[in-house]
C-alpha cells in the first residue's frame, strides 16, 4: 500500500509540482491550499507525511504543525516544513517539525527526503532508477 502525503501549500503550480514528482515515485499524495482547510482534513485524516508550507494566509503553517503534534491520531506522521522565509529557520516552533526545507526546493532533494521519513512503497520497489 502506498504511503499518503498531504502537500499545505497555497502556491497551485508549485504544489502540483510536489504531487506529481511524489506520485511518479508511487506515493499516494493529496492537495491542499489553505491552513483552514488543511485542519479540517487532519481531523479525521492521518497522511503518513505532511509536505507544509509555513507562511499560509489565515491559519499559517506554524499552527498545523502545532495542531499534529497534538492530535494523538496523528503521532506518527512526519513533517517536511518549508519557507522561503530566514527567520523562520530560528523560529522555535520549527523544531516539531521532522525535517526544514527553504525554498525555492529542489525536487530531488524533496524526494530523496520523502524516501527516506516513510517505508519504502512496493510501486516505487519495482521501478527502475528509485
Amino acid at each position: 500500500m502506498a504511503s499518503k502525503i498531504l502537500i499545505v501549500e497555497d502556491d497551485y503550480a508549485l504544489s502540483d509540482l510536489f504531487r506529481r514528482s511524489l506520485v511518479g515515485q508511487g506515493y499516494e499524495v493529496e492537495l491542499v491550499y489553505d491552513g483552514e482547510r488543511a485542519i479540517e482534513l487532519l481531523h479525521h485524516a492521518t497522511p503518513d507525511l505532511v509536505v507544509l508550507d509555513l507562511h499560509l494566509p489565515q491559519v499559517t503553517g506554524y499552527d498545523i504543525l502545532a495542531y499534529i503534534r497534538e492530535a494523538d491520531h496523528l503521532k506518527h506522521t512526519k513533517v517536511v516544513a518549508a519557507t522561503a522565509s530566514t527567520a523562520a529557520r530560528r523560529a522555535p516552533e520549527i523544531e516539531d517539525a521532522d525535517i526544514f526545507l527553504m525554498k525555492p526546493i529542489n525536487l530531488r532533494e524533496l524526494r530523496t527526503i520523502v524516501t527516506r521519513l516513510l517505508p519504502q512503497n512496493s510501486s516505487s520497489a519495482d521501478s527502475p532508477g528509485t
